[in-house]
């Protein structure tokens, strides 16, 4: 999406700019090979303020959807977060760490809850992951969020550091690499 200048965004401006990521990711990378995408800051509109509508994520990862399994598609629908088994052995997760950022409105003035229930998910998921002996590859836009969140964030990774092979996030626009939880984090 666009930078800050929120003056110039949109959802609708927003959404056309993901389809034409996601149309370039599909026409000018191998054939059959998956790609996966997180929702990060600049996705939502006003920029940095994700209130959580289900049918702004249903539509911002329909150009997405066909690396997608139902399961998957249906969680990033309800809350922007997925999990994806690329073969036996290995899953992706995605999160989706709008809603912990502390620059997010909605989250300071009244969010403070677990949105929609994200981390019982990711220590739902990482537990099924463990219990099928499977190695996931944990993707989020944001590689820090607001302490309180951060803590248990960080708490649930620890837990499965025999799980999880790396955490993988973007937003700094830095190229960085810190252990965290006991996992090696991009």
């Amino acid at each position: 999406g666009p930078a800050h200048d929120v003056w110039m965004q949109s959802e609708e401006k927003n959404l056309r700019v993901n389809d034409v990521v996601a149309r370039a990711f599909r026409e000018s990378g191998p054939s059959g090979v998956p790609v996966f995408a997180t929702l990060g800051n600049h996705d939502v509109f006003p920029v940095d303020q994700d209130v959580g509508d289900a049918s702004y994520y249903a539509r911002w990862f329909a150009p997405w959807a066909k690396s997608m399994s139902p399961n998957a598609r249906r969680t990033a629908t309800y809350g922007g977060f997925y999990r994806q088994r690329l073969f036996p052995g290995l899953s992706v997760v995605i999160m989706n760490t709008n809603h912990y950022a502390s620059n997010n409105l909605y989250q300071t003035i009244g969010y403070k809850s677990d949105f929609r229930r994200q981390l019982t998910w990711l220590s739902r998921t990482l537990s099924s992951a463990r219990r099928a002996r499977e190695r996931v590859l944990l993707f989020r836009h944001h590689p820090t969020v607001a302490d309180a969140y951060q803590r248990k964030i960080d708490a649930v990774l620890a837990s499965y550091a025999d799980t999880v092979g790396v955490v993988v996030s973007g937003h700094t626009h830095d190229n960085a690499f810190a252990v965290r939880a006991g996992l090696p984090h991009l």
